[in-house]
């Protein structure tokens, strides 16, 4: 018949650790260097001043998103923590339920 699923938690909350640490490194680290990404007004041809405004509302959504994706990972890592703290509890209460400890 089935096998079963076999359910790692160790691996669970490594990669909830490790998610979670890229997360913050992303928002410590690579978010301020897309912040940093401009370009003077003596790039753009003079008298398109639309060039500019086009780019920096580029500039403006490229850092939105980036905010999100740092936000994204630090959330999964969470979520990923809570999963492994649930599983953790399960085990506890099954192995009590069990005389098993």
């Amino acid at each position: 018949m089935g096998q079963g699923i076999k359910f790692k938690i160790d691996d669970v909350r490594h990669g909830a650790t490790t998610i979670k640490a890229d997360g913050e490194r992303f928002k410590t680290e690579i978010q301020p260097r897309l912040e940093e990404l401009n370009l003077p007004w003596t790039a753009f041809p003079i008298g398109v001043p639309v060039l500019h405004t086009s780019y920096e509302q580029a500039r403006t959504g490229l850092n939105e998103v980036a905010a999100g994706i740092g936000d994204a990972l630090i959330a999964v890592g969470d979520a990923l923590g809570k999963v492994a703290t649930y599983y953790e509890e399960v085990e506890r209460r099954h192995a009590k339920e069990l005389g098993i400890s």
